[in-house]
């Protein structure tokens, strides 16, 4: 059987296994499922938890809206005054989140009716600055190869670090210029 090294402070996989045996990519998912934590909750429970449902996900999201709106709207009447310093921190707080919500929809979790999933997904998509469609599909396959280095492209902390490409990448200067080239070229 092959042996992979997976080091979870570093967020890398590194095979150790020739890349000619077809049987290796089965065998180092069968470790990593192995080595992945998961949480010691009875399945039915589970189950009850995973339910989707069309008015908690309408709850959850109306309310977001509105404090997304009533965030912005208060930073726009007190702007130039000291108060837009917490106002703009809470909005930002609640606008960074669109990027885990954008996550759940792309699984399809958050709604029971999948156009409204849709929706949601795509103002997501615009809010993170994602290609829906391209997103979904790279997404889907992160999470068939997930920290196979190689052959998940989302993988986030690349090592050896480089401060210079984590600072700038906090403003989305490096993936945004592509991520925006690759939906003008869908357009």
């Amino acid at each position: 059987m092959p042996e992979i090294n997976f080091d979870k402070k570093r967020y890398e996989l590194k095979e150790t296994i020739l890349s000619t045996d077809p049987n290796s990519k089965n065998e180092v998912k069968k470790q990593i499922n192995k080595k992945w934590y998961s949480a010691n909750i009875p399945k039915k429970e589970l189950k009850q938890l995973s339910k989707r449902n069309d008015r908690d996900g309408l709850k959850n999201f109306g309310l977001w809206f509105v404090l997304l709106i009533g965030t912005g709207s208060l930073g726009y009447l007190f702007w130039g005054a000291w108060l837009t310093i917490p106002i703009f921190f809470i909005y930002g707080t609640l606008y960074t989140s669109s990027d885990a919500r954008w996550h759940e929809l792309a699984h399809k979790t958050p709604f029971k009716t999948l156009w409204i999933n849709e929706i949601l997904y795509h103002i997501c998509s615009l809010m993170t600055i994602r290609e829906a469609y391209f997103w979904r599909w790279s997404h889907r396959r992160h999470h068939t190869n997930t920290l196979i280095v190689g052959e998940d492209r989302e993988i986030t902390g690349q090592t050896p670090i480089n401060l210079f490409h984590l600072l700038i990448g906090i403003f989305y200067l490096t993936g945004g210029r592509a991520e925006l080239k690759r939906t003008r070229q869908r357009i």
